[in-house]
């Protein structure tokens, strides 16, 4: 199994160095906006327009890398798709690695990925939150553990469509198909929405009063992150177990 998996990185070892590189580079362009906006020339734009650039570039390259980590790490690399047309399959006949173990390989090594994903992020975070003066709160780290179990969600869902379509459109479609859900949901909730925002707003839809409703909507969000927070944990669990039972399955199915 150790030669499957040295085999599977040795194959994808130029996505991954470019993977890192190019979270690194998000992560110091970050640091390096965060230390302008703090000491430097954005510093010195007047109140209204530093309010603005410092709290989106804090929030922006706060989780920038990580999501740049998670995205080029954690994918396949076209591995398995290169596999399929060099018939890799009919090769690891001969191999004396059972079908769970070369499913395993599967999840080893984007289960890996994750975990220096979310070490990359946390650090990223720690020097973000050191350079504003701010500490690492748990509302951060509640965010990374969301952010990543939506990415597991998605590759390790994603390895059995590739290894039974052999074709990464269908990893695109998975992705899109998140996306059309959330915009489902939204597009369902709009009425309950703007039944929220009417109270804040007079007869000719003007906000009364602009703090209040911030306050609120920093409260709605942060009960939204916390429900997610407290999901997300078994989102990773579940998504990995189901992924890997189904790519044992379709391993199974290869040899009848």
């Amino acid at each position: 199994m150790k030669g499957l998996i040295y085999r599977e990185l040795y194959l994808a070892k130029r996505s991954y160095f470019t993977g890192l590189f190019v979270t690194l580079a998000v992560m110091i362009v970050g640091i390096l906006v965060r230390l302008s906006t703090i000491y430097g020339n954005l510093a010195k734009l007047d109140e209204e327009a530093f309010r603005i650039m410092d709290v989106y570039t804090y929030n922006i390259f706060m989780y920038l890398p990580l999501i740049a980590a998670l995205c080029t790490l954690m994918s396949d690399h076209g591995v398995i798709i290169g596999d399929s047309k060099c018939r890799f399959g009919v090769f690891s006949y001969t191999l004396p690695v059972s079908d769970v173990k070369l499913a395993a390989v599967k999840y080893v090594i984007p289960i890996g990925s994750a975990v220096a994903s979310v070490g990359i992020g946390v650090l990223n975070a720690a020097i973000i939150c050191g350079i504003s003066g701010k500490s690492l709160s748990a509302g951060i780290m509640k965010i990374i553990l969301i952010i990543t179990a939506i990415c597991v969600f998605v590759s390790s869902l994603s390895i059995p469509l590739l290894t039974r379509f052999k074709v990464k459109t269908v990893t695109d479609a998975l992705s899109l198909g998140l996306m059309g859900i959330v915009v489902l949901i939204m597009w369902l909730n709009m009425d309950r929405m703007r039944e929220w925002f009417g109270q804040f707003t007079d007869e000719n839809g003007d906000i009364t009063d602009t703090e209040l409703l911030m306050e609120k909507v920093t409260e709605k969000a942060a009960m939204i992150r916390d429900i997610a927070a407290e999901i997300a944990p078994f989102v990773i669990i579940i998504s990995l177990a189901a992924g890997f039972a189904a790519t044992v399955m379709l391993y199974k199915r290869r040899v009848k």
